[in-house]
């Protein structure tokens, strides 16, 4: 759809759970737009959408995870200037902003449930993506900024150094919520002078920030799309903003490509490509353990269209793996009508969780099984 002018309107994203929308708001009902938990892919745009283009469209509903989304959504009003870019994984929403020389600086907001305590730990994190040692709890105190986030008092850490990778200071400005039993993280990330320049926008753009109550969750097992080739993507790979500072030193099975690394991921490849089929495999890893494992099969079960477990089904689904030492869950899952199968494992480790996913048409997806479980015992 082109995008059209209408006076004194502007869009607001909305996800429902995982229902997202696209509605036209006057500024004086900015409270009714609503925006939900994120998981998977943002606001159905297809390319990105600079916000002060007024437009209305519609997206095709997708179906929340109970567990994973919790039972709030979240609302936001974008700011003038931010474009919003396609959100996925785990993100809820994701925007830049550009300098007239092509400087980006991006904010992204995550919800991850379980994580209430643990802001040492995730600022820890924050300092070493830009070059900085961790720090002990009594530093912590006091690096914190009050600031309000949905009417409540939030977290706000800004920090600035300059990554082992690079030759530019780097700074950010993260946000923390605590609320209900989700944790959310709203977070802007770029060069030092732009974050620095977007301090008051960003501080605002929290403020605009607000919970409802989620709709009820529609608990009939959604219809499972028509199985598609996987996208290839540029081979050029592109760590993820979450990335650790060091990755295992795995084996990567011959003939898979690594491509570019999607939102969340700390790497990303593809294997099979025959006849336009082929099986993607990704990495990502987070603090904690992202809800715990029933929260996260159900979560992947809705992404190639099955219906959710009980927790006393769980074992029909995952199987134990020991990779050294190192307790993890093997999970294995096909979809009979897409045929789509998912194979992955969790990996706990070190106060994190591992994920490796391998995702395909089911014969590729099968048959790279035995090297996809070599390629995750390589890295341990």
């Amino acid at each position: 759809m082109n995008a059209t002018t209408t006076g004194g309107k502007k869009p607001l994203c909305i996800i429902n759970g995982m229902r997202r929308y696209s509605v036209l708001f006057t500024v004086a009902h900015v409270g009714i737009a609503v925006l939900g938990l994120a998981i998977l892919a943002g606001c159905g745009r297809d390319a990105v959408q600079v916000y002060d283009v007024p437009k209305e469209k519609e997206t095709p509903a997708m179906q929340a995870s109970p567990s994973a989304a919790g039972s709030e959504q979240i609302k936001w009003q974008t700011p003038a200037g931010w474009t919003e870019l396609p959100a996925g994984q785990m993100r809820a929403a994701s925007f830049s902003v550009k300098t007239k020389d092509n400087q980006e600086a991006q904010t992204t907001i995550i919800p991850l449930p379980n994580l209430a305590g643990k802001d040492l730990e995730n600022v820890n994190r924050w300092r070493g993506q830009v070059g900085l040692e961790p720090i002990n709890a009594s530093v912590l105190a006091t690096q914190v900024l009050t600031v309000k986030i949905a009417g409540m008092d939030g977290q706000l850490y800004d920090l600035a150094g300059t990554p082992p990778d690079q030759n530019q200071v780097i700074r950010i400005l993260g946000a923390i919520l605590d609320r209900e039993g989700m944790t959310w993280f709203v977070k802007m990330t770029g060069p030092d002078t732009l974050v620095a320049s977007q301090k008051s926008v960003f501080i605002d753009f929290l403020k605009t920030l607000s919970f409802s109550a989620a709709a009820p969750a529609n608990t009939s097992p959604a219809p499972a799309p028509a199985a598609a080739p996987l996208r290839v993507e540029n081979a050029a790979a592109a760590p993820a903003p979450e990335a650790p500072q060091d990755l295992p030193a795995w084996k990567t099975p011959e003939p898979w490509k690594q491509i570019k690394a999607g939102p969340m991921q700390v790497a990303k490849f593809q294997t099979g490509a025959e006849n336009g089929a082929s099986a993607e495999i990704s990495v990502a890893v987070f603090p904690g353990d992202v809800g715990g494992t029933l929260a996260n099969v159900n979560r992947w079960r809705g992404q190639i269209g099955l219906p959710p477990v009980e927790q006393n089904d769980l074992a029909k689904v995952t199987a134990p793996l020991d990779l050294g030492g190192n307790k993890a869950i093997l999970v294995n899952m096909v979809s009979e009508q897409s045929k789509t199968r998912m194979i992955a494992v969790i990996v706990p480790k070190a106060g994190q969780t591992w994920f490796y996913k391998l995702v395909g048409q089911d014969e590729i997806a099968s048959r790279e099984k035995d090297a996809f479980v070599k390629f995750v015992q390589s890295a341990q």
